[in-house]
């Protein structure tokens, strides 16, 4: 007996587990003679039929999934009409539901199969050219009889799932793919009403050293990347911990996990933390940010602790971690979809990725389709067309919304400055979303460079504060320095500013550049332009202190970009008003600010703001309110422009400055240079309010940080007896 596998896939980077899984359980029958033909599904259908046709086989047999479902039926459709007498039998996860119509519908195929095969697919070619009625014992099997009346045979579980042969086993594992899959779980103990592993119970396990000595194979044959197909990896938070501490015995490998973050504990945490880099790459399973949605879609686990554990598994530098929203959720609206990926490219995702929901066979959000209002393709790929909550042309926005995603946000060269646009701008991604698809580009394949094009006329014609950043990513990237995002860049017989301040100088250099900058060019310009109306504000004002509204000074000697505020605590300062500079420095991480007094006293303090901090202070004293980058940056200054700084080595080199609205919290960088780096701001009204600081904001470098003052019953008066009457003071 003959029999043929047709290993049909959509790209050659995936290949199908079902064949050797299967070969392995019966390699050693010397009855049957096994064969395959391997193809993609954009392969031309009549050359893969001839392939076949060349074999002869007495049973062609194949898995049947979501996006090879059409074209295999093409494929064996044809190769039954060539080989009448051939039997063709199907199985996978396409014949999860009711098989009945497919049968009727398809009378080329012999019977489909229900579950999973490698104990029932044996017994099956025992009996495959034997009466119909010997089908009958076969479990998961699905057929007509020669009556044509159907038979179902219900579903096929391998209950002893640690007995199978190994994969690897088989002659027909292919180690030619990038990666390949290992299932050290079967089953998943969740739900989810739109999964098809929602009904997968129980949950069965592969013993530790078994899964040990499958990896040694896989690491014998030099493979780099493993994709562990458990369903939600951490399910049993013990069983996880030992796994990782398996994979860390293969440093060389990177290991991909589905987690759920909801079911982090603090243990497992500390786990993850400490892991080699690059040995993990996750998928977090969030879904929705919302919990009704979460809710009706059966999905096990809370949304705070989901939100939680995301955030943190987002924070871990030596991971990277992907988050997934799902667009057509019942009571999912589109307006929450763009909430939730502005929350996540908040946290910091590696990606974000946006799928329509797909009803799939056998789902429980199938059988519910009328109830739910869903209305959804009756073929592959069962999109959901639309629901009580998201119209036809709202999924189409969001569809488009995940070609910008996958453009831009998810592609390394374009994630840093897509992400600070998106933090800083909250009408960014509709406008750049509006600007593809009125443009006609949404949809079309684009290179890197041609995004990068894009992104930069866009900023330049609606977020030119930007540019630079742009600029910087298209450069690092190796781009052409011939094309527009490279315009101010001088390739010939051009050097940089020998004292222009960069994020790499040492502390002593950025306090020698700054200072040299200010008295050789910044106070001579302020001494030739000092504003006679500064002077008249200043003696007509009945509200002291006071602060203006910055002048910008850009240093052609240096390249520098400065902001200059004036301010005046009595009127006494009129003739010559106190001031304050700040200069942006631009990186790939977003803007930093360098802020120092511009005094004749050589020590004043150097502070500085990385981008992540204006982040927080946008969200925490102006709860998120649009505004743009320089007006943010205008406002925490103009709110916060003196405090006072406590430090000392004895807080581990952190400092706290506390100014009229709140405390800016951070780290010395230098006592000698006076350099300090802030990188959380707090307000007052937080910070006295413990258990709502503790569950808000759970990250671990603020939890670190905050740690003695969170834990003070009163942070204020520890604050006040510290430092005496100058943190009621207003300068």
């Amino acid at each position: 007996m003959k029999l043929l596998w047709l290993d049909l896939n959509s790209s050659y980077a995936h290949s199908s587990l079902a064949l050797p899984a299967l070969h392995a359980q019966i390699a050693n029958n010397t009855d049957i003679e096994w064969c395959t033909v391997s193809a993609t599904i954009n392969e031309n259908t009549g050359s893969v039929v001839n392939q076949i046709y060349r074999h002869q086989p007495d049973i062609i047999a194949a898995t049947n999934w979501l996006f090879n479902h059409e074209q295999l039926l093409h494929i064996v459709s044809r190769a039954k009409a060539l080989l009448p007498h051939c039997c063709v039998i199907l199985g996978g996860p396409e014949f999860l539901g009711d098989n009945e119509a497919f049968l009727y519908k398809n009378k080329f195929v012999s019977g489909v199969f229900r579950g999973e095969g490698e104990e029932v697919f044996p017994l099956w070619l025992k009996v495959w050219n034997q009466p119909r009625k010997e089908w009958k014992s076969i479990t998961g099997l699905c057929y007509l009889d020669e009556s044509e009346a159907y038979h179902d045979n219900g579903l096929a579980r391998v209950m002893n799932f640690s007995e199978l042969v190994p994969p690897e086993e088989s002659r027909f594992f292919n180690w030619s793919k990038p990666f390949v899959q290992l299932e050290t779980t079967r089953g998943c103990f969740n739900t989810c009403a739109f999964c098809v592993s929602g009904g997968e119970k129980p949950v069965r396990t592969l013993s530790l050293e078994a899964t040990r000595k499958r990896l040694d194979v896989i690491h014998q044959h030099g493979i780099k990347n493993v994709r562990v197909l458990d369903r939600t990896f951490n399910y049993n938070n013990k069983r996880a911990k030992e796994l990782l501490n398996l994979f860390r015995e293969y440093p060389d490998i990177c290991f991909h996990l589905e987690i759920h973050p909801a079911l982090l504990s603090d243990e497992l945490k500390q786990e993850l933390a400490t892991l080699p880099k690059r040995l993990l790459h996750l998928e977090a399973g969030i879904q929705s940010l919302r919990e009704n949605v979460l809710e009706q879609s059966r999905r096990i686990g809370k949304l705070s602790d989901a939100l939680a554990g995301l955030k943190y598994l987002c924070s871990l530098e030596n991971m990277e971690t992907h988050a997934d929203l799902i667009a057509g959720l019942p009571l999912y609206h589109l307006s929450e979809i763009f909430d939730d990926v502005r929350t996540l490219a908040e946290y910091g995702a590696g990606e974000i990725q946006l799928e329509s929901l797909k009803l799939l066979p056998g789902t429980e959000m199938k059988r519910r389709a009328d109830e739910l209002g869903i209305q959804y393709s009756p073929l592959p790929p069962y999109e959901v067309l639309q629901t009580r909550e998201i119209t036809v042309d709202e999924l189409q926005t969001a569809h488009y919304l995940s070609r910008l995603l996958d453009g831009f946000y998810n592609t390394p060269t374009w994630r840093s400055i897509t992400r600070i646009l998106i933090l800083e701008n909250p009408h960014f991604i509709h406008e750049l979303l509006d600007h593809l698809v009125q443009t006609d580009v949404i949809d079309t394949p684009l290179s890197l460079e041609k995004r990068g094009l894009i992104l930069y006329d866009f900023c330049k014609n609606h977020y030119p504060d930007y540019l630079t950043q742009v600029s910087i990513a298209w450069i690092e990237a190796g781009m052409s320095l011939k094309k527009a995002p490279a315009e101010k860049v001088r390739t010939k017989r051009q050097l940089p500013p020998e004292r222009m301040i960069t994020r790499t100088m040492s502390p002593t250099i950025l306090r020698k550049e700054m200072q040299t900058d200010i008295h050789e060019n910044i106070i001579p310009y302020l001494n030739r332009n000092y504003d006679n109306k500064i002077r008249r504000a200043i003696i007509k004002s009945s509200h002291l202190p006071m602060i203006f509204n910055p002048i910008r000074y850009f240093s052609k000697k240096t390249n520098n970009d400065w902001y200059i505020f004036y301010y005046a605590n009595s009127k006494k300062h009129a003739d010559d008003a106190a001031c304050l500079a700040i200069s942006l420095v631009q990186s790939n991480e977003g803007t930093y600010v360098y802020e120092q007094v511009v005094s004749g006293n050589p020590n004043d303090p150097i502070y500085i703001f990385p981008p992540h901090f204006f982040s927080r202070y946008h969200s925490r004293f102006l709860k998120d309110k649009p505004i743009s980058k320089m007006d943010l940056i205008t406002h925490y200054l103009k709110n916060n422009y003196i405090g006072f700084i406590t430090a000392g080595k004895t807080w581990e080199n952190r400092c706290v400055m506390s100014t009229t609205s709140g405390y800016a919290f951070g780290e010395v960088l230098d006592f000698d240079e006076y350099l300090f780096i802030f990188k959380t701001y707090i307000t007052k009204d937080l910070i006295r309010d413990n258990q709502t600081f503790v569950k808000t904001f759970n990250q671990l470098e603020e939890q670190n940080m905050l740690k003695e003052l969170v834990n003070m019953k009163d942070p204020d008066k520890y604050l006040l007896e510290s430092c005496d009457f100058y943190l009621n003071a207003k300068f």
